[in-house]
């Protein structure tokens, strides 16, 4: 059972769908990629005249499309739209403030900053 399943994850995986129109990329298609390496996500295949046509209608961070009537954010300074998701949010705002992650140490009353 899990084997079936994993095979017909991998066949999805192979095939390149477009995110905004969700039609199947050919070889031959101009696409735009997008890494998406957090929490096991694979990329994000988008066609660059689906990407031109919807640009600012991506998330800035996320690099996925917003769906309709969805909450988002504008940051007025850099005129970028992302989700108001806290992941997206977190990741904007790193841009205006650069966060260190630390812990604090209550046996040595330390905070000790991640490298």
């Amino acid at each position: 059972m899990v084997s079936k399943e994993l095979d017909c994850a991998s066949k999805k995986m192979e095939q390149n769908i477009c995110v905004i129109c969700h039609q199947e990329i050919e070889e031959n298609d101009l696409v735009f990629f997008s890494n998406q390496n957090e929490r096991g996500k694979g990329k994000l295949c988008v066609h660059f005249r689906c990407y031109l046509e919807l640009q600012n209608k991506i998330c800035c961070e996320c690099g996925k499309p917003f769906e309709g009537e969805e909450e988002l954010f504008l940051c007025e300074e850099h005129q970028e739209y992302f989700h108001s998701s806290k992941e997206c949010l977190n990741s904007h705002l790193k841009k205006h403030m650069p966060f260190q992650k630390g812990r604090y140490d209550a046996t040595n009353n330390r905070i000790l900053l991640d490298e």
